[in-house]
C-alpha cells in the first residue's frame, strides 16, 4: 500500500518520463567543458610563453642585425675619415691648398696622389674628390673637371647645389654634410662633404649605395640612415613613411603597427641609423609553434576527457543507486534523475506527512472528540445518550452550563504575541481550570484553537455560579501575568441544547471589545448595552478599514451589513445613539480617506457625509445612502488603481519603443519602476494583450523591417545590433517566428 500511495504521490509532480541517464549525460557535458577548458588554458600558456621566448629571440636578432650594419657604415666612413685626415698632411695637397690660383702642376700631382689609392676606393666602394671653395676645379682619381660636371656625375641637384652653398661657403668653421644623390648611371649614391676652413679645401666623398647600406630582403622590414631631422637614404620595402613619422615624432615615437630599433654612429655624433620591422609578422616559427601548441592541447585533452569520463562515473554512482532504490516505488518520471529523486523524496515526505496526521488524528481523545461533535451538532441526538454512556460522561445528561474563555491580550501587543505562545498559554490556564473546577463540581474541557476553550458545567447558570467563576479568572488571570474573558450562553436542560448554549456563548464573545475588559459576559449584560449605547467594536472596524483600503469590496459590504443590522434593527437607538453611531461611521471613512492620503476624500467632502446621513427620513434610506457610500469609495479606488496601472503600462510601452536598441529585459523595467516583475508582466500582459518579451520581439522586428527598407544591403549582424539583439543568429529565429521568413530573403523579396 506504502509504494502504490507513493508513486500516486510521486505522479501529481509531472507524469513526463524520465530520460535514461540524462543527469549522467549533464554530469559528462560539465566535466568535458571543464577539461577543454582547462586544457585550453595550459596549451594557450605554452603558446604565449614560447612566444614569448621567439620574440626575444626576434629581438636578439634585430639588435645584432642593426649594430652589425652599424659597424659595417661606420667602418665605412672611418675609412673615408682617415683619407681625408692623410690627404690634409700630404705635400702635394697642402701646396695645393696654399696656392691661392690655380697651378696645374700641382694639381697634377694631387691627382697623381689621388691615383695611388684608386683600387682601395673600389674595394671600399667610394670615390673621392678634392676641390677649393673659390675654385671650380674638382680632382678625382679618374681626372679632373670642373663642379658642374663634377656634381652632375655625382647626382648633385640644383637644391643640392644651393644646400652646400649655404651650408659650406658661408662661415670658416669645419662642417660635414650627407645627401643622398643619383649618379649619371642612376645608381643611388650617398654622397658626403666635407669642408676644411683652415686649408679653404672641400672633400668629396661619394658611396654607392648597395655598399653601404644592409640588404633588406623581407617583405615587412627597412633600414635607413639619418642625420638629426633629416632622412639621408633608406631601403627595404616600407618606402620612406615610416621613417618620416619616426623624424617627426618627439624623441622615439611607436610607429603605428612597426617596431623601431635605433642606433647612433660612433664616427659622427648627429647620425644614427634606424631599423623598423612590422610587429608579430606571421612567420615559420610562430607556425610551428601554433602546431606544437595544438598537439599538447589534443594531448591533455584527450587525457582529460578520459579523467572527465571516470570522475563522471564515479560521481553518478551513488545517484544510480539511489534511482534504482526509488524504482521499487514508481515508474521514474521528471526531466533527470535528479528531479525523479527529488520528486520521490517529496512523496515520502508528503506520505510521512499524511501518516502523522493520521495518528495525531487518532490519538486525539475519543471522550473530547465525542464532546466536540456534541457542541458543533454532528453528533445526532438519537445517538448522544448511548455515546455518552459508553465514554462516561452521563453526568453531561443533566442540566448543563456552556461557557467559552478566551486568553486575551492588549490589541497593540497582541499583534507581536506568537500563536505558539498563547497556545502554550491556553493549555496552561485550561489545566488550572480543570484542577479549580474539579474540586467543585464535575466539567469537562475542550480546546476550540490557540486561545479559547470551551467549559461545560454541571449546574445551572446562576449569580452564585457566576461570581465563583469570575473570581476563578481572576486568581489565574492574576497568577499568569494575563487577562481572561469567559462568556456564558445559558443552561442547556437537555443534551439537545447544548448546540444552542454553545452559539449564544460564542455570539456573547463578540461583543468582548465593547464590554470595557469584562472577565464575564452573560445575555443580561448585551440587553443592557442594547438599551444604552450602538454597537461599533474596534475589532469591527479595523476589518471595514482593511477591507475598503485592499480593495475587498464584500468583505467591507459584509462588515457594513453586520453593524447596521446589529444598531439598526436589533437595537433601539435613540435619536442621540443614533447619530453617535452615524458620526463613528463618517470618522472611520475620513480615517480610511487620510490612510489611502486621495485628494478625492479630502476633510470637506467628509464633513458633508453625516448631515447627508441624519437628513435620511427612515432606517432603509439610512442604510442605502451608507452603502451607497462605501460602493462608491471603492469604486472610485479601483478607478484610481485602474488608471494607475494604465499610466504605468504606457510608460513602460513607451520606453520599449525608445530603448528597443538595448538588451532590456523584465527586471530592469521592474527596477526602472520601482515594482516587482511578477507585477509589471501581469500588469503588461492585461494592458496589451502579449507578455513582455513578445511584445519587445514584435517591436524589434518591425525597427529591422524598417531599416530593410530603407538602407538595402545592410549586414545582418549589423541589423542585429542596432535592433538590440547581440547575437545574430537570435535574430534570424525571432524575426523568422514572427514573419516567417529570414531577413535575407525579406530583403530579396523586397528587391
Amino acid at each position: 500500500m506504502n509504494a502504490v500511495t507513493l508513486g500516486a504521490c510521486i505522479k501529481k509532480g509531472g507524469s513526463e518520463a524520465m530520460r535514461k541517464r540524462k543527469f549522467y549525460y549533464k554530469l559528462l557535458i560539465a566535466y568535458v567543458l571543464i577539461v577543454f577548458v582547462y586544457t585550453m588554458i595550459v596549451a594557450s600558456m605554452f603558446f604565449y610563453k614560447n612566444n614569448e621566448i621567439v620574440q626575444l629571440e626576434l629581438k636578439y636578432r634585430q639588435d645584432a642585425l642593426l649594430r652589425e650594419a652599424r659597424d659595417k657604415i661606420d667602418t665605412q666612413l672611418n675609412i673615408a675619415s682617415n683619407l681625408i685626415n692623410q690627404l690634409k698632411i700630404n705635400s702635394s695637397v697642402l701646396e695645393y691648398a696654399e696656392k691661392s690660383e690655380r697651378d696645374y702642376y700641382v694639381v697634377t700631382k694631387v691627382y697623381n696622389e689621388l691615383r695611388k689609392n684608386i683600387d682601395a676606393f673600389a674595394d671600399f666602394g667610394f670615390t673621392i674628390g678634392v676641390g677649393k671653395l673659390n675654385d671650380g676645379l674638382i680632382i678625382t682619381p679618374n681626372s679632373t673637371m670642373d663642379k658642374a660636371r663634377f656634381y652632375a656625375e655625382i647626382g648633385l641637384a640644383q637644391e643640392h647645389k644651393q644646400e652646400i652653398e649655404s651650408a659650406l661657403y658661408k662661415g670658416n668653421f669645419a662642417k660635414s654634410l650627407f645627401l643622398h644623390t643619383y649618379g649619371d648611371s642612376g645608381n643611388r649614391r650617398i654622397t658626403l662633404i666635407k669642408k676644411e676652413p683652415n686649408l679653404e679645401l672641400v672633400f668629396y666623398v661619394s658611396y654607392y649605395e648597395s655598399y653601404l647600406l644592409p640588404q633588406m630582403p623581407g617583405s615587412s622590414e627597412g633600414f635607413a640612415i639619418i642625420k638629426g631631422d633629416r632622412l639621408i637614404a633608406y631601403n627595404g620595402s616600407l618606402g620612406a613613411k615610416p621613417f618620416e613619422q619616426l623624424i617627426a615624432g618627439p624623441g622615439k615615437p611607436a610607429v603605428s603597427g612597426m617596431t623601431v630599433r635605433d642606433v647612433e654612429s660612433k664616427v659622427f655624433g648627429d647620425l644614427k641609423y634606424a631599423y623598423i620591422v612590422e610587429k608579430n609578422p606571421i612567420n615559420s616559427q610562430i607556425r610551428s609553434l601554433a602546431k606544437e601548441s595544438l598537439a599538447v592541447y589534443l594531448v591533455l585533452a584527450a587525457i582529460g576527457l578520459l579523467l572527465a569520463m571516470l570522475a563522471a562515473n564515479r560521481t553518478y554512482r551513488p545517484i544510480q543507486r539511489a534511482v534504482n532504490q526509488f524504482k521499487s516505488y514508481g515508474e521514474p518520471i521528471g526531466r533527470d534523475e535528479l528531479a525523479f529523486i527529488q520528486s520521490t523524496a517529496d512523496g515520502i515526505y508528503k506520505l510521512n506527512e499524511n501518516l502523522q496526521q493520521t495518528i495525531s488524528r487518532y490519538k486525539l481523545p475519543l471522550r473530547k472528540k465525542m464532546i466536540g461533535d456534541l457542541l458543533f451538532g454532528l453528533l445526532p441526538l438519537k445517538k448522544a445518550a448511548p455515546e455518552l454512556e459508553a465514554y462516561n460522561l452521563t453526568h453531561l445528561s443533566g442540566p448543563v452550563t456552556v461557557a467559552i474563555i478566551e486568553v486575551a491580550a492588549n490589541s497593540e501587543p497582541e499583534k507581536q504575541v506568537p500563536n505558539t505562545y498563547l497556545f502554550e498559554m491556553t493549555n496552561r490556564v485550561m489545566g488550572l481550570i480543570e484542577q479549580c473546577l474539579s474540586q467543585e463540581q464535575k466539567c469537562e474541557l475542550l480546546g476550540l484553537d490557540h486561545r479559547r476553550f470551551v467549559v461545560l458545567l454541571t449546574e445551572e447558570d446562576s449569580p452564585a455560579l457566576r461570581q465563583w467563576l469570575i473570581n476563578v479568572l481572576r486568581d489565574i488571570g492574576s497568577s499568569l501575568a494575563i487577562q481572561l474573558v469567559a462568556a456564558i450562553g445559558g443552561t442547556a436542560s437537555h443534551i439537545g441544547e447544548a448546540e444552542r448554549a454553545y452559539h449564544e456563548a460564542l455570539k456573547l464573545m463578540e461583543y468582548r471589545f465593547v464590554m470595557e475588559r469584562r472577565t464575564l459576559i452573560t445575555a443580561d449584560d448585551i440587553k443592557q448595552l442594547r438599551n444604552s449605547g450602538y454597537y461599533y467594536p474596534l475589532e469591527m472596524e479595523r476589518d471595514l478599514i482593511a477591507a475598503v483600503i485592499s480593495g475587498n469590496k464584500e468583505k467591507a459590504l459584509s462588515v457594513m451589513h453586520k453593524l447596521l443590522e446589529e444598531n439598526l434593527d436589533t437595537r433601539s437607538l435613540s435619536i442621540e445613539k443614533r447619530s453617535q453611531f452615524i458620526l463613528s461611521i463618517v470618522s472611520t471613512l475620513n480615517r480610511i480617506n487620510q490612510q489611502l492620503e486621495r485628494q478625492a476624500y479630502n476633510t470637506a467632502a467628509g464633513e458633508k457625509w453625516y448631515p447627508k446621513l441624519m437628513l435620511c427620513p427612515d432606517v432603509q434610506q439610512l442604510k442605502q445612502a451608507i452603502y451607497r457610500l462605501i460602493d462608491e469609495m471603492m469604486d472610485r479606488i479601483e478607478d484610481e488603481n485602474g488608471k494607475i496601472d494604465q499610466s504605468i503600462a504606457c510608460h513602460i510601452v513607451e520606453y520599449i519603443h525608445r530603448h528597443y536598441d538595448r538588451d532590456i529585459s523584465l527586471n530592469d523595467m521592474a527596477e526602472q519602476f520601482n515594482f516587482s516583475p511578477s507585477y509589471i508582466s501581469t500588469l503588461f500582459k492585461n494592458h496589451t494583450g502579449d507578455n513582455f518579451r513578445d511584445y519587445l520581439n514584435n517591436v524589434r522586428v518591425k525597427k529591422a523591417k524598417e531599416i530593410i527598407s530603407g538602407e538595402r544591403g545592410v549586414k545582418i549582424q549589423d541589423l542585429a545590433l542596432r535592433v538590440g539583439c547581440n547575437n545574430a543568429n537570435t535574430f534570424i529565429r525571432m524575426f523568422k517566428r514572427y514573419e516567417g521568413i529570414s531577413p535575407g530573403q525579406y530583403a530579396q523579396n523586397l528587391e
